[in-house]
């Protein structure tokens, strides 16, 4: 898992929440009559940090004269990848945690469509790194002084044995 990325992502909800920008699971991204409507990882493509790490939006069809788009980003081997599979690479994260974190369908049915809000993407993110931060801390770098090394061994010829010697 990125952490930065993934702090960055929450960094970029608060915004949403606080300037109250339209925010839905169900499109990546979809500018309407009443503006630009987003979900997290949609947000995080609009946002420049994210932008100078790679990830973008690509428009890819009108939906009722409305543009839509969804997020991509170039992997490590040049493949432009979108939608979760984008999402998975960028964060370093499963194709499955993705769709958990992201995907409208991991909130029902404890909520509706439209009252999933981005303090609740931000929680189960929060969780998920939490988990993380935990997992590396219980697996600390080995220090000098932990790791031994075998003095290399010396090698002396030895004179041959013959077979007429052993008997």
């Amino acid at each position: 898992m990125n952490i930065e990325r993934m702090e960055q992502i929450v960094r970029v909800l608060h915004e949403v929440s606080a300037k109250h920008k339209r925010f839905s699971l169900s499109t990546w991204h979809m500018d309407g009559p009443c503006g630009t409507t987003c979900c997290a990882i949609g947000w995080a493509a609009e946002d420049s940090w994210h932008q100078a790490q790679g990830l973008g939006n690509c428009f890819v069809a009108d939906y009722h004269t409305f543009p839509v788009g969804m997020p991509v980003f170039t992997n490590a081997e040049g493949i432009e990848l979108s939608g979760f599979a984008a999402a998975a690479e960028y964060l370093d994260i499963t194709y499955e945690m993705t769709q958990e974190l992201f995907s409208v369908v991991y909130y029902k049915p404890a909520y509706g469509f439209s009252e999933i809000r981005p303090e609740d993407v931000i929680a189960k993110i929060n969780k998920y790194l939490l988990a993380e931060k935990a997992k590396a801390k219980a697996k600390p770098e080995p220090k000098n002084e932990d790791i031994f090394i075998f003095p290399r061994a010396e090698i002396v010829p030895q004179p041959p044995i013959y077979v007429d010697e052993l008997v």
